[in-house]
């Protein structure tokens, strides 16, 4: 499971992730294709050198990612998002409710799979 419980100093700001979703969302009507389009989408947009400017909407002036291309908190969003990438890509390989589960306990961990399944 991705989570940043480990080190919360290494989390991304939550303005940061709404904001790179609303502006990779294309209006998407699968929740899957819109994910997979946002994360393309983020990953495309990093940049070779430097790091990716995240622009707050309510302040043009304001870069809501305010911290080096070498800093621990950026790089462990990167490898948050390629990671999380990854796996993300094995869920449209996946045959069979086992791997689809064993695919989507990888990403978001036992007790959101288990909800899930409560629910239906």
């Amino acid at each position: 499971m991705f989570t940043f419980s480990q080190d919360l100093d290494l989390a991304p700001r939550s303005v940061i992730l709404t904001t790179l979703f609303a502006r990779h969302y294309s209006g998407e009507e699968s929740t899957f294709q819109a994910v997979d389009n946002i994360l393309s989408g983020i990953l495309r947009s990093l940049p070779a050198v430097g790091r990716l400017s995240v622009i707050n909407p309510m302040n043009p002036k304001e870069d809501s990612a305010r911290v080096g291309p070498t800093k621990p908190t950026y790089l462990a969003f990167l490898s948050f998002l390629r990671r999380f990438s990854d796996i993300w890509q094995l869920l449209s390989d996946a045959t069979g409710i086992q791997n689809v589960a064993a695919t989507l306990k990888k990403l978001f961990g036992k007790t959101s799979l288990r909800w899930s399944s409560r629910t239906r």
